[in-house]
């Protein structure tokens, strides 16, 4: 579902900034996202409903327990805050503006100085280790027939 792929993204960066050693033992991590959805994901324990395809909600559990316990094993403290779609405009441009090499897409997002990118941020590589995770994670879930829906740049760059 489009949660889970949400949510899947509210919690790679985290753990690319834990392989790199941004973040460490004591430091609390903020993920800022627009869907209510997985943002309630990051503070439940049981989130399956009796309607959901067990498949699906064996994934998700799996997804937010690994997360978890990520977290946990490296002492980081986690939080996660909605936002409004509309104000979604990081994660737009970050899927949307492809045309954009990394350093050319990263200087226009910190030229906006907006409040969800940190003065540190930057655009890496996904590391192999979770570039497997994410494709055995996903290989499991039903194929299903997406919205067919017209790839739009945003009004950025």
């Amino acid at each position: 579902s489009n949660n889970l792929l949400e949510h899947i993204a509210a919690i790679i960066t985290p753990w690319i900034d834990i392989i790199r050693t941004d973040i460490q033992a004591g430091d609390c991590c903020l993920s800022m996202t627009d869907s209510s959805t997985s943002e309630g994901w990051a503070r439940k324990t049981n989130f399956s409903e009796l309607t959901d395809d067990p498949i699906q909600a064996t994934v998700r559990l799996e997804v937010a327990r690994s997360h978890a316990t990520r977290m946990i094993e490296n002492g980081i403290k986690d939080y996660s805050q909605w936002f409004p779609g509309n104000e979604n405009i990081v994660a737009d441009s970050l899927s949307r503006d492809d045309d954009l090499s990394d350093s050319a897409l990263t200087n226009l997002l910190l030229s906006l100085n907006l409040p969800q990118v940190p003065q540190k941020f930057h655009i890496v590589p996904l590391p192999n280790d979770i570039s497997s995770w994410l494709t055995s994670t996903l290989q499991r879930l039903p194929v299903k027939e997406q919205l067919r829906e017209e790839h739009k740049r945003t009004n950025l760059g």
